[in-house]
């Protein structure tokens, strides 16, 4: 953009700054909450739920359940197909789920890899598969046209039922998963995240890094990914959601089509319990300026009774506001943090419940003391009546953004869909939040949240393995200095 006319003109750079001020401020209101200074402001009606209601349900031929939404006034269609095949189902192994899922465009028994990125591009098929925690998880966007979607349906039936795991397509997706390790084991935020997740879950599924490690990939053989795709391709773990401007008989004709070579199968076993936490703290050495903390426990279930409190809770303690109680506290006041947030993942078995920050490394004791000090207060006081009306409007939001678009109801359906969820679950929840006091936050992180059990690891900042100090928690070895390029930390 040319700005030269910015510096012939003062006065129009105060107008510039003052308008991206005003733009910046009702960005923030928009996706943060809070009461807008002006224009319009997205509402949450019951409009937003009627489309939950028009979701026709049946099995296919193979018995695979299907969730059908029309949508006539979208010319397209958005395909979720997810497989209870997440990286908890990896075994001894970790790794196998994300090379399967890297795997199935990689050539089928009817068709090389490039003959399926050709059809694929044909068609015009929008196409990824990714491996989550607890399901696997095929996305596909394509145009409302028969001919298209009958192709499609063919094409993804043969990724799906007849993956070929050719050695040599196997060596190049390894390569990836290695290639992805050894990035994670110089980011602090990831090797933050890979160590509180093996501290929170000891021994169980939900610890292992999503790739697996070195040594579980380069173990991984064509039999141990054959033998996954067997006992989890199967129609009793697989369930497709359809999105779109297609007839309900156009739809069960391309559920159909997809699920036709999948053999019944059986519905894998639940995910094992999680042990019960003890007070643990781990400091992990990196040679970094800053330091990356998390500090949390198990805490959230599917479907959890304390769902609704607990996450406009943690919308006041550290949500995506600048206003959050920790980001006052540790930020503001104190100066001491990049960033500081809260978060919640609902897992079958107790998810995280975790608070992360990144500070200087010499600050890094104060501010886990602050962070620390600030959540005991917020379990022992609960929210402002101020902060918690500010977190419903922006857990409001977030409700309408799961609706804004066709591929966000079709991910939004699917969520509910995998986990056995009522399709009215989402606005039982808005009218929870409605209704929510903060006696009711407060109590449901008392009850929650155990203050005196909770693990602690901070990664980066020192400089000689003397300094690592471990608490209730393995011995873990120094880390090789970062990558000369590679700064960049992904999200948990």
């Amino acid at each position: 953009m040319n700005t030269d006319y910015l510096k012939r003109s003062p006065w129009r750079v105060g107008i510039f700054a003052l308008l991206l001020f005003l733009g910046g401020l009702w960005y923030a209101r928009a996706h943060w909450g809070g009461p807008m200074l002006f224009g319009h402001k997205k509402t949450l009606s019951s409009k937003n739920f009627a489309k939950l209601t028009e979701v026709v349900q049946w099995k296919t031929d193979t018995g695979v359940s299907v969730y059908f939404l029309p949508r006539p006034e979208f010319g397209g269609v958005d395909i979720r197909i997810a497989i209870g095949a997440g990286t908890a189902r990896d075994g001894q192994l970790p790794g196998r789920s994300t090379l399967v899922a890297g795997l199935l465009d990689e050539g089928t028994q009817d068709w090389s890899a490039d003959e399926l990125a050709e059809k694929i591009d044909a068609l015009g098929l929008n196409y990824r598969t990714s491996s989550q925690r607890e399901m696997m998880v095929t996305r596909v966007r394509a145009l409302a046209d028969p001919a298209v979607l009958k192709e499609a349906g063919v094409l993804l039936s043969s990724m799906l039922s007849k993956p070929l795991f050719a050695e040599k397509s196997i060596n190049l997706v390894k390569q990836q998963c290695l290639l992805e390790v050894q990035q994670d084991e110089q980011m602090p935020a990831r090797v933050a995240q890979f160590a509180f997740l093996k501290t929170l879950y000891p021994g169980h599924p939900y610890s292992t890094p999503p790739c697996g490690t070195r040594d579980s990939i380069n173990a991984i053989q064509a039999a141990d990914l054959k033998a996954f795709h067997a006992q989890y391709m199967v129609a009793n773990n697989v369930f497709v959601t359809i999105v779109g401007g297609i007839t309900e008989k156009q739809a069960k004709t391309l559920a159909n089509d997809i699920t036709a070579n999948l053999r019944a199968g059986a519905e894998p076993a639940p995910i094992p319990s999680i042990p019960k936490l003890a007070a643990t703290e781990q400091k992990i050495p990196l040679h970094t300026e800053q330091a990356h903390v998390m500090w949390g426990q198990p805490c959230l279930v599917i479907n959890d009774p304390n769902d609704a409190p607990l996450q406009i809770g943690s919308r006041v303690l550290g949500g995506p506001t600048l206003v959050s109680r920790l980001f006052q506290a540790v930020r503001v006041q104190n100066g001491l943090a990049y960033q500081v947030n809260s978060y919640l993942q609902a897992l079958s078995q107790p998810g995280p419940c975790l608070i992360k920050l990144q500070t200087q490394a010499p600050q890094a004791d104060k501010a886990v003391s602050i962070m620390k000090d600030t959540v005991k207060q917020f379990v022992q006081e609960g929210p402002t009546e101020a902060e918690l009306s500010g977190a419903k409007q922006g857990y409001m939001t977030s409700i309408i953004d799961a609706f804004s678009s066709n591929e966000s109801i079709a991910d939004t359906i699917n969520q509910l869909h995998f986990y056995h969820l009522p399709l009215d679950f989402i606005q039982d929840q808005v009218e929870q939040v409605k209704s929510l006091t903060p006696e009711q936050v407060r109590s449901a992180f008392q009850r929650r949240l155990d203050l005196n059990n909770m693990a602690l690891v901070v990664v980066g900042g020192i400089s000689d393995t003397k300094d690592m100090t471990t608490k209730g928690a393995t011995s873990t070895t120094p880390l090789p200095p970062p990558l000369s390029n590679d700064t960049k930390d992904r999200a948990p």
